[in-house]
């Protein structure tokens, strides 16, 4: 549906489907936790920081909401970062954020992102 008012006229209980939606999405995201917590033997504020931000930067390099483009910027961004853990160790950790950087000086809204027209 394209809209909520057309949902509502197709006699789709709006409400009680984004609430169940997120409830789900809270429930996937609690046992997400635990079980990461009892694999790490603990948690704090910093758990998972890392993962966040190479999160962020596969979203970056492929463009923000496009799902093609987000796989393949994970893509990119697990064969850059194996290809310099098996031949440069000490770059591992900055060369996804150097590719990050290219992408975003030469093209803003991601790799699969909409062209930008210049005026």
């Amino acid at each position: 549906m394209a809209d909520e008012f057309e949902a509502v006229s197709s006699g789709v209980r709006v409400r009680l489907v984004t609430t169940s939606a997120f409830m789900i999405g809270i429930a996937y995201a609690a046992a997400a936790g635990a079980l990461n917590m009892y694999m790490l033997g603990g948690i704090n504020s910093s758990s998972g920081s890392a993962l966040t931000v190479t999160a962020f930067t596969v979203i970056i390099i492929g463009s923000l909401g496009n799902p093609l483009g987000t796989a393949v910027g994970g893509l990119l961004v697990g064969l850059v970062s194996s290809l310099t853990a098996a031949y440069a160790t000490q770059w591992t950790q900055m060369v996804p954020y150097a590719l990050l950087l290219v992408v975003v000086l030469v093209r803003p809204t991601g790799l699969f992102g909409a062209k930008v027209r210049s005026a």
